[in-house]
């Protein structure tokens, strides 16, 4: 019967009576019946690869649409030029394995599968058949399939001396008892044959006898004038043998264009985003991603952006970010305009609630001009201190003139004691200044002392020097019996501009009560430490602590005809 080996032979080259025989063992309409069969159904490829069709054309749907036309994310980078070579690969393959598995089956005479028969293994999916004696089967496994401990089910495993392997899948435990029961009974009328030589039942076993008795596995092919007799296997051929070449062609070629095309038509969907209405980050984000108008956006797009921005905010400062940023553009024109229209509107606000003092009136309005023009809302407040030398001689003639003397009120106005007070001032009257202006058209902040030398003027300030003189009132502790010189305190108040003569300057005297308590005062929420040391500090630190907050009350009343007063403070303890 010749020697035992793996064949590969054309279907159509084996002897009439064997094809005809395979076609109908294949078909299960004569003996030998196959005892396994995995038969490749065009309904069962269908299903499958019109599955991954689907998948790649969603996947492809999902890649054109996925932010497309969105600003902030609308253009792919070049790396999903292999996301869309992906998804064409699988669409075009699982369309062209579809098509394939219809041409394959119209196209041979035998379903396409696997078959187990009694005497060999076939491969039968094409036009060529492999056929591996059962003979030389070296090992067989079956193993039980379970999921969640439920039987799935199972596999039957043949290894044959060649090195191939097949593997069937059986569902149900008892076909696959059948199955196995089957293949011993089939393998034992195959020995017993044999030894019997028994060429009937060889017969019946063996569906490619004729050809291994005769050792005529390929017949001559007919002659021309010879028509072909017997069932005949058509190759897959054209476009459809080459199916996995022809959508790795497709995949590589039309990626690129359609990634590109679609980039192209996602551009100009964010560009018509980018309309009267676009915010500046927007704008910002498209250019920064590269898109084909970037430079239309970058120069005329953004400007505009960025003034509605600032218009919307209305600010100052965000106006003048713009008048900086795009100083080229005509947007800077516009800024100015609208920083204008904003400090008028706050001069007319301020107006209606001055005090009506018509040189305050006219400085204020050099003065807004003055903060307009220079680009710069600060307006620097600087303390003079009184002299130290001037309160030691008024503290000898008090103790000359009062019997029993006074507590000396030298010592308490030093730059320990003073600036806190100082700043104070400074930060309530930002308080009552930002009710009406905004901290971008008008802020105080505290300058350096005027003991100092601070140079020409570079920028509007108000200039505040301070004289502590006695009263010529004494009071006298309750508790302790000490005496202590009431203090006046004469506050010279000057509002100056860089190269302007015309300064606004006021005095402001403030005098000290019949009576008053040691206790919080009104500038204490502006961080003015309670005072810890001796008892004769804690009474003076309360008068200019008095005093000072009576100057915050009479500068209000110097700008604003009906100003808000600080906050009144705690009850404290009588002196």
């Amino acid at each position: 019967m010749g020697e035992l080996q793996t064949r590969v032979v054309e279907f159509n080259k084996l002897p009439e009576k064997v094809r005809e025989r395979f076609v109908e063992s294949a078909s299960g309409r004569e003996w030998p019946m196959p005892i396994l069969a995995d038969r490749l159904a065009l309904g069962t490829a269908a299903a499958g690869w019109g599955f991954a069709l689907l998948c790649a054309v969603g996947g492809l749907g999902a890649l054109l649409f996925w932010g497309f036309g969105k600003v902030w994310d609308g253009l792919q980078s070049a790396g999903f030029i292999a996301l869309y070579a992906l998804c064409l690969f699988l669409a075009v393959y699982s369309l062209l394995a579809i098509l394939k598995r219809k041409r394959l089956v119209s196209s041979l005479p035998y379903p396409p599968g696997r078959y187990l028969l009694p005497m060999d293994f076939v491969d039968a999916r094409t036009h060529a058949l492999r056929v591996v004696p059962m003979a030389m089967l070296a090992d067989f496994s079956g193993v039980h399939h379970h999921t969640n401990g439920a039987y799935t089910h199972t596999d039957l495993t043949f290894r044959f001396e060649d090195g191939s392997h097949e593997t069937f899948t059986v569902r149900g435990k008892d076909q696959a008892e059948l199955v196995l029961a089957d293949l011993r009974q089939r393998q034992g009328e195959v020995s017993q044959a044999i030894q019997e030589r028994n060429v009937e039942q060889l017969f019946m076993l063996d569906v490619f006898l004729e050809a291994r008795l005769a050792d005529t596995w390929e017949a001559e092919p007919p002659r021309f004038f010879e028509q072909t007799a017997g069932p005949q296997a058509k190759p897959v051929t054209g476009v459809l043998a080459h199916a996995a070449l022809v959508a790795l062609a497709a995949g590589v070629v039309l990626a690129a264009p359609i990634w590109y095309a679609r980039n192209l038509a996602s551009d100009a969907a964010m560009f018509a985003q980018l309309s009267s209405d676009a915010p500046e980050e927007m704008v910002q984000v498209y250019i920064d991603q590269g898109g084909r108008r970037a430079e239309e956006a970058r120069n005329e797009l953004l400007p505009r952006a960025a003034l509605r921005d600032a218009k919307s905010k209305g600010s100052v400062t965000a106006l003048r970010g713009v008048v900086t940023k795009y100083a080229d553009h005509a947007v800077a024109g516009e800024a100015r305009g609208e920083i204008k229209a904003l400090f008028q509107k706050t001069v007319a606000d301020f107006k209606a609630q001055a005090a009506g003092e018509p040189g305050m009136l006219a400085f204020m309005d050099k003065l807004f001009a003055q903060l307009e023009k220079t680009d710069s809302p600060t307006v620097q407040v600087r303390f003079g201190k009184p002299s130290a030398t001037d309160l030691q001689k008024a503290d000898d003639f008090l103790n000359n003139e009062i019997k029993g003397g006074v507590v000396p009120i030298s010592g308490h106005f030093d730059d320990a004691s003073s600036v806190p007070r100082e700043s104070a001032i400074v930060q309530s009257l930002q308080e009552a200044f930002s009710t009406i202006f905004p901290a971008d058209i008008l802020k105080l902040e505290q300058g350096p002392r005027l003991d100092r030398d601070a140079g020409a003027l570079q920028q509007p300030v108000i200039d505040i020097h301070y004289d502590v003189q006695p009263s010529g009132d004494t009071y006298t502790s309750e508790q302790t019996g000490k005496n202590f010189v009431g203090i006046k305190v004469k506050f010279a108040v000057s509002m100056r501009l860089p190269k302007d003569t015309d300064d606004l300057s006021f005095v402001l005297e403030v005098e000290p009560p019949e009576r008053f308590t040691v206790g919080p005062s009104p500038l204490d929420r502006y961080g003015i430490d309670s005072y810890s040391g001796p008892d004769a500090g804690r009474v003076y630190h309360a008068m200019a602590t008095n005093a000072f907050a009576q100057l915050d009350s009479k500068l209000r009343k110097v700008f604003f005809k009906n100003p808000t007063p600080p906050d009144p403070p705690l009850p404290g303890e009588k002196l």
